[in-house]
Parts: structure tokens; C-alpha cells; sequence
């Protein structure tokens, strides 16, 4: 469901033990952002703007199949 909605790759599921609490994915190809920053990160604005956006569009009930909805106010997060 989340590369239907994603402007980005995401990797495919490969294996999955929900009472073990273990997911394997295939590896996608790059360095992660959080361990290797980017010298210009406004360069990174619009495609992640774009998969944020996107994210947003999502029908809620589709959303609410695969986590519970949230419904604490803001400020007790």
C-alpha cells in the first residue's frame, strides 16, 4: 500500500513476523540521509514536499487497515 501512495522507492517486503516483530527488506540502492547530510538540503525540498504531499492525500480508511488511528490532541504528544 505505501508504494501505491509514494513519490519515492520503497523497499519490497520480503518476509514478515508480525509476533516477532521482524520485517525483511530488500536493501534499495543509496546512502541514507540521516548517516550522509547533503551539502544543499534545499535541494531536497521538492521531491520530499512531493512524497509528503502525497502522503496526505491518503484515504484515511485505507490508512486506518494498517495502523490505528490518532486521535490524542497535539499537545499531549
Amino acid at each position: 500500500m505505501v508504494a501505491e501512495l509514494s513519490t519515492l522507492p520503497v523497499p519490497e517486503l520480503i518476509f514478515a513476523d508480525i509476533e516477532a516483530g521482524v520485517l525483511v527488506y530488500v536493501k534499495l540502492p543509496g546512502l541514507p540521509l540521516s548517516e550522509h547530510p547533503v551539502a544543499e538540503p534545499a535541494r531536497l525540498a521538492a521531491t520530499l514536499g512531493g512524497f509528503v504531499s502525497r502522503l496526505h492525500q491518503a484515504p484515511v480508511e485505507k490508512m486506518e487497515k494498517l495502523v490505528p488511528r490518532d486521535t490524542d490532541p497535539l499537545m499531549t504528544w
